[in-house]
């Protein structure tokens, strides 16, 4: 079983990837600026989340960029988004 410390490091270190291998100095500065750690602890706090399902989310986002299809991507991308903002949402419901 993984810790929560290394789950963490390994959440923020894939999506810090994805970032920087946009190119663009400005998203990947911005993206550090928003605490990606904090937020994904707290998301990981929450209860009755699949993790396991939520690490499945992925794939369709690095499908999409490794053909190369970056509208497709963002698309997926955006609704991957959408599960943390949903829950986020709920907690403070």
């Amino acid at each position: 079983m993984t810790s929560v410390p290394a789950l963490i490091c390994g959440i923020t270190s894939f999506h810090r990837a994805i970032m920087a291998s946009a190119g663009n100095r400005l998203l990947l500065n911005l993206w550090n600026s928003l605490q990606i750690e904090t937020r994904t602890t707290i998301t990981l706090l929450i209860g009755g989340l699949d993790l396991m399902s939520i690490a499945d989310s992925h794939q369709p986002i690095i499908d999409a960029i490794a053909s190369g299809e970056s509208e497709t991507a963002a698309r997926v991308a955006r609704l991957h988004q959408d599960i943390f903002e949903t829950a986020e949402a709920e907690l403070t419901l």
